[in-house]
């Protein structure tokens, strides 16, 4: 009951599915493109979360990121690279962008923040493999991180949304 939820659309209309959103395109686009796309994408987000936690006069720690495909992609880039400690990142079915300039991009402040990876075994957009990837990352980094699978394609399903509820109430005491 105390928690402000505040969910952001990510800036460009997505061309594969015109109603949907995207923080950057991936179609024909080189690695700097996406780079360069991806950093200009977290300096907006970071720019929401100060004005958000000024605005509502919260705590950066008492922030959750958590995102589906993309956004969930750019949750943990976000989240990773945040200057201050947040209270964690979630990832639905995304995966983690660019892990060869992750460690050396990342924050100490969040070297410590609790994550969550939820991915579907049938996901025909994002591999699960990219999952188990972003997770075996992730900790062989010092990260640690909850890995959940569900027997889904790529969207969400309630036990996968209590799960998350779960992760919040952990996370933000």
């Amino acid at each position: 009951p105390d928690t402000l939820f505040i969910c952001p659309d990510a800036p460009e209309v997505c061309k594969v599915n015109p109603t949907g959103f995207q923080w950057f395109d991936l179609m024909d686009q080189t690695d700097d493109e996406i780079l360069s796309k991806s950093l200009i994408a977290e300096n907006k987000l970071d720019n929401f979360i100060n004005e958000i936690t000024r605005k509502n006069k919260l705590r950066f720690k008492d922030i959750a990121l958590v995102g589906f495909s993309q956004g969930g992609a750019m949750s943990l880039y976000t989240g990773c690279r945040f200057p201050e400690q947040i209270a964690g990142m979630a990832c639905l079915s995304g995966y983690l962008i660019f892990p060869e300039n992750h460690i050396e991009a990342s924050s100490p402040a969040n070297r410590n923040t609790p994550i969550l990876v939820c991915h579907g075994t049938r996901d025909d957009m994002v591999p699960f493999s990219s999952g188990e990837r972003t997770v075996e990352f992730l900790r062989e980094n010092g990260w640690a991180v909850d890995f959940e699978q569900y027997p889904m394609f790529h969207e969400v399903c309630m036990s996968e949304i209590r799960r998350v509820e779960e992760f919040f109430s952990t996370v933000l005491h």
